[in-house]
């Protein structure tokens, strides 16, 4: 439970900041993948059935997803690399999104594998049946 909240709070902080600044304006310079808003706005839609433990299994799934399609589209570190624009300081920034998306994808592959535990709506509704 405490787990599950706490990757909640994570991604409604960082979708709510990142979407209120994109929709402001202040994109970064060079543009980068904390400009790319649809990944936040899928995980937005999807904390509340994650806090809750509503379909933990499919949420779970749909958040790893998300979040490798992420990685893969907008910190793709890889072709920072072989441009001259960005620095290297900004394609090790992208590596270490690109990381950080894979290994919190690879924790909700586990919680989709185990289930989100005792405190959910599923297993509460496991139990009135």
């Amino acid at each position: 439970l405490v787990s599950r909240l706490l990757m909640a709070a994570l991604f409604s902080f960082v979708g709510l900041v990142e979407c209120t600044r994109v929709l402001r304006g202040e994109l970064h310079q060079p543009p980068d993948g904390h400009d790319v808003l649809w990944p936040k706005i899928i995980e937005l839609l999807l904390v509340l059935p994650f806090t809750l433990g509503f379909k933990t299994r499919l949420v779970s799934q749909l958040l790893a997803i998300s979040l490798l399609l992420e990685a893969l589209t907008a910190w793709p570190f890889w072709l920072e690399q072989l441009r001259d624009v960005p620095t290297l300081f900004h394609s090790i920034h992208s590596k270490d999104h690109f990381a950080t998306n894979v290994a919190v994808a690879g924790g909700m592959l586990l919680l989709k594998q185990h289930g989100g535990g005792r405190y959910t709506l599923d297993s509460y509704i496991k139990k009135k049946d």
